[in-house]
């Protein structure tokens, strides 16, 4: 039996596969859903200007994967901490008591629900080829785990001087393409523009979605089954008190 409410801050496929049925009847851009979708967007957008200011410096190449520089460290912690600040809104939406601080282990959970290890993003401005990178692809594991990226993030800050050269192209690329993910798992094609309130993407003939201006292109997960999907009129659902469903995060 598929789901008759949606989650706060997790995109589900409708029984039909459809994500989105029109914008006049989508829960994605209820404030119930979530207040922070412009805030959360706009900051990802900050940090891409930011990227992209350094690929004048440095070519976005497989041979400079390894580069560091103060520019690119400063740029990581801000991307992985804008990581963590979606993934503590995402547990304290839905349903997650743990006491005290959360850690990239509580974050694992959200894999769960919005199957993060499935998504696929390409970065098209990569050379010699469109660069692949799935960067949740450590959570494709039934037991907690950090991410390859996270590790260099919390090398990189906790002792810099001894873990500098990971605060790399390569690194930083990995946490842009998460945060990407992450807000992609929340608000779909509306996370690709702050203001965006229409179906503006595109979707290729291998399921990419993007938009002209965006510098990635993302696969959505495969592999739901018809348990896990919505199925629900929002326009019908919106008018009722308690019109979210909240994902028992204390379970997993």
């Amino acid at each position: 039996m598929s789901l008759n409410k949606p989650f706060k801050k997790i995109i589900r496929p409708f029984i039909d596969d459809n994500y989105l049925r029109t914008v006049s009847n989508t829960y994605l851009l209820e404030n119930d859903y979530s207040n922070e979708r412009i805030s959360s967007i706009r900051a990802f957008e900050i940090i891409v200007k930011d990227y992209l200011d350094i690929l004048d410096y440095i070519e976005p190449n497989d041979n400079n994967e390894n580069t560091y520089s103060h520019r690119i460290y400063e740029l990581f912690l801000r991307t992985c901490t804008e990581f963590e600040s979606n993934c503590k809104s995402i547990l304290s939406s839905n349903q997650f008591t743990k006491a005290g601080n959360w850690n990239i282990l509580d974050y694992y959970k959200i894999n769960k629900a919005a199957k993060l290890s499935d998504y696929e993003i390409h970065l098209n401005i990569w050379s010699p080829i469109t660069k692949v990178l799935r960067p949740f692809i450590d959570w494709n594991s039934s037991t907690p785990k950090s991410l390859s990226w996270y590790i260099a993030y919390n090398n990189v800050k906790h002792d810099r001087n001894n873990n500098f050269h990971e605060a790399n192209l390569k690194n930083l690329t990995l946490a842009l393409s998460g945060l990407f993910t992450i807000l992609f798992s929340q608000y779909f094609i509306f996370c690709f523009d702050s203001h965006q309130t229409t179906t503006s993407s595109s979707t290729d003939d291998q399921n990419f979605i993007s938009t002209p201006k965006s510098i990635f292109k993302i696969k959505l997960p495969e592999t739901w089954v018809d348990t896990e999907k919505y199925d629900f009129d929002w326009n019908t659902l919106k008018s009722t008190a308690n019109k979210f469903e909240s994902f028992n995060f204390d379970a997993i």
